[in-house]
């Protein structure tokens, strides 16, 4: 985990308000995890603006099925680790981290305590 070039991603978009579409709590993780942990996954977004990312969604049956089409089920949240993906509700996720759950809503990251997630996604490290 790069923390140095994640406190810097997080310095620099935690004043910018959240816009669905442009950069929302999917955008800030997909991010995040290109930034601290070199792997990329924003060839699986195919929105652009926040009428295609509602499109997107419709299309996918919700932000679970979203996320479950590109990394499978969500697990239980004791077995996610940091740069895991925490899946809250159809409304948000997050990125694990060492010590809380980093999320990003309107203009701020919050540090969500764990027990606030069920579950979450995992992604192949190698």
């Amino acid at each position: 985990m790069n923390v140095t070039a994640l406190r810097s991603y997080f310095s620099e978009v935690s004043t910018r308000p959240s816009v669905l579409g442009e950069l929302d709590c999917v955008r800030f993780v997909i991010e995040s995890i290109r930034i601290g942990w070199g792997r990329d996954f924003r060839d699986c977004l195919r929105y652009q603006c926040r009428r295609s990312a509602v499109a997107q969604l419709r299309e996918d049956g919700g932000l679970y099925d979203a996320f479950a089409r590109v990394l499978g089920e969500a697990v239980p949240r004791s077995e996610l680790i940091p740069g895991d993906i925490a899946y809250f509700t159809d409304s948000f996720v997050g990125l694990m981290m060492p010590e809380y759950i980093a999320v990003k809503y309107r203009r701020t990251i919050y540090r969500v305590p764990f027990e606030h997630c069920g579950q979450g996604f995992k992604w192949d490290r190698h």
